[in-house]
């Protein structure tokens, strides 16, 4: 037996540890919802010092990069490969006077040759972006003046939308074939599993029938372990696709710490872990469904809304993350429901189903906003990857609008007959497999570059 005058500094404690990884996130998140215009999905090399295909006179004291959008610096990667095979790697570190630019000092003079300089970066809405352009070092003597003064380029509006590039540079590899396939994938399960434990829980705890669900209460702690695991997975995939030498060592971790989008991602991971532990082993059905909440909240801070109008976008995020969680927890909630009780599945299929109409319409709502918001164009919908998978999820939110119909006014008025229940449970079951097909498509356009405003 638990002494609960004990339990209390223990809870209170606990809410204390949740509410400051929350904030933690939330101050962090804070300068992207300042109001800015919108920047280019994903981050692209507008200049460079020295300027691709250059021929220089001498070695250059440093390598200068200028991207669209700001970026974190500490998780970028520049490294020098030259004549015979030659690697020089360098330790950039952001500019203070331009958040979009890089710096990667020189500090050993270049052989006279042919040099690629091969970057990479992490972009505001925490996507991995790389590239490489050519220079030509006609003699290997330092440049010492090249330091003096920054390139041209480098006063910038805000605005780079209005921006065309000062030189010719080579694209970043931001295609969608160059994605972390495995961080996408992990995410979009982690945040399927996060919905599906919070809207669950959710339901359980305002049932009107106060008798225990066995059923339920094994589901919610299935997946909120579900959840912990697969967010912690991606934590570490994630962690090892935005290193630049992809690995995991103290000086990766580190710069991975110090940067926005990688406290986020850490403040996530552990509020679905404080839920896990708080369901699984101390029981706190409210505490959990607390963390879960804070965990969907912090989650709506990251991808393409941590980027583009993020005032409009994360908010939006945030609604349509709350309202797959109560669609999908309605109908985990009626699956784990005794069927020998039709009267029980009745009253509480009646519940769910007025949640769900709710949850259609701030699901619908909340995505046109967004995908307005990222595609610029309606056309874009149909001439870019973006807009093809963003039809793929609207016509699988579409097919979930039909099974609601179905089962409100064909199957629901009906539950009192014979066998009635146990074929309800089975069109459920359909259910749920389309919504987790279409909450892992919303994942995988979380990793899809939206067209170029």
């Amino acid at each position: 037996m638990i002494d609960r005058s004990l339990a209390r500094p223990a809870r209170r404690r606990t809410l204390l540890l949740g509410a400051a990884v929350a904030m933690l996130a939330s101050g962090h998140a804070r300068p992207a919802l300042a109001a800015r215009p919108a920047a280019r999905m994903h981050a692209t090399l507008i200049s460079s010092e020295p300027v691709r295909g250059s021929t220089l006179a001498r070695s250059p004291a440093r390598i200068y990069l200028v991207f669209s959008e700001e970026i974190e610096p500490s998780l970028g990667g520049i490294r020098l490969v030259g004549p015979g095979g030659r690697v020089v790697a360098l330790k950039p570190a952001g500019d203070p006077r331009n958040v979009s630019a890089l710096v990667g000092p020189v500090t050993t003079p270049l052989d006279a040759g042919t040099w690629r300089v091969e970057w990479r970066i992490v972009s505001e809405d925490g996507h991995p972006i790389d590239g490489d352009f050519t220079f030509v070092v006609a003699a290997a003597r330092p440049d010492s003046t090249a330091a003096l003064a920054p390139p041209p380029a480098v006063q910038q509006p805000r605005d780079s939308t209005a921006l065309e590039p000062a030189v010719a540079v080579e694209p970043a590899k931001s295609a969608f074939a160059d994605v972390p396939l495995l961080a996408a994938a992990l995410r979009g399960i982690g945040v399927g599993f996060l919905t599906a434990f919070a809207g669950l829980l959710w339901f359980f705890g305002t049932r009107r029938d106060r008798a225990r669900q066995p059923r339920a209460e094994r589901l919610a702690s299935s997946l909120a372990i579900a959840a912990a695991v697969t967010l912690v997975l991606h934590l570490f995939v994630w962690t090892l696709a935005v290193s630049p030498d992809r690995s995991l060592g103290g000086e990766q971790l580190s710069a991975m710490l110090i940067s926005r989008v990688g406290r986020i991602e850490v403040a996530r991971t552990s509020l679905a872990v404080l839920g896990c532990w708080a369901l699984v082993l101390v029981r706190r059905n409210r505490l959990a469904l607390l963390f879960a909440a804070a965990a969907i909240a912090v989650s709506s801070a990251t991808g393409h809304s941590a980027a583009i109008h993020p005032a409009w976008t994360i908010p939006m995020r945030a609604i349509h993350l709350v309202a797959i969680s109560v669609w999908l927890g309605g109908l985990l909630w009626l699956l784990s429901l005794d069927r020998s009780n039709a009267a029980g599945v009745g009253t509480e299929a009646q519940r769910v189903s007025s949640a769900a109409m709710l949850a259609v319409i701030a699901v619908t709502v909340s995505g046109i906003v967004q995908t307005k918001f990222f595609i610029g164009e309606w056309a874009d919908l149909v001439r870019s990857p973006y807009g093809y998978v963003a039809l793929l999820k609207l016509a699988g939110l579409g097919v979930l609008v039909l099974f609601g119909a179905y089962h409100r006014y064909r199957v629901m008025p009906k539950l009192a007959e014979a066998g009635v229940v146990h074929d309800f449970a089975r069109s459920l079951r359909k259910e749920v497999l389309v919504i987790s097909v279409v909450i892992l498509v919303g994942g995988l356009l979380a990793y899809i570059p939206p067209p170029q405003h």
